[in-house]
């Protein structure tokens, strides 16, 4: 028992007498979006198959060149899950890029794509539903 105790004793010594300066910094760049000063590359209204849902679709390169896809003056919801993907055509394929999943959009979202990331040929993007083959909604984006 009292080897147990000098050695909780030793390891608590160590742990308490680093100096905070001595460690490791474990923190990496959180990735954040910033439009200010960001150019606007593409942009269209969404067209959607009810005139109650409305909206704006945009791409965004940040001035440290990532780029950032902006759902505006969204007014969209459903009873299901919905799907959000940035494709090449005007319906869902295998090149299509899936952003995020969510219930409904009211004002603006955004999402930050991945580092390194080629918009080329992304001229779509689409809102999902999987009930529907179809898009509930679609944004041709010029």
């Amino acid at each position: 028992m009292k080897s147990y105790v000098f050695i909780l004793l030793c390891i608590s010594f160590v742990i308490l007498s680093c100096r905070k300066e001595s460690l490791k910094n474990c923190t990496r760049a959180i990735d954040t979006i910033s439009l200010t000063d960001a150019l606007v590359l593409k942009q269209g209204k969404f067209v959607f198959g009810t005139s109650k849902f409305g909206g704006l679709g945009k791409i965004y390169q940040q001035k440290n060149g990532r780029y950032v896809v902006g759902l505006e003056q969204m007014n969209i919801t459903d009873n299901t899950d919905m799907q959000v993907y940035l494709s090449k055509t005007s319906g869902l394929s295998e090149s299509s890029f899936k952003l995020f999943s969510t219930r409904s959009v009211y004002g603006n979202k955004y999402y930050l794509l991945p580092l390194n990331f080629s918009i080329t040929g992304l001229d779509y993007i689409l809102i999902m539903d999987d009930r529907r083959e179809n898009a509930i909604g679609t944004a041709a984006l010029y």
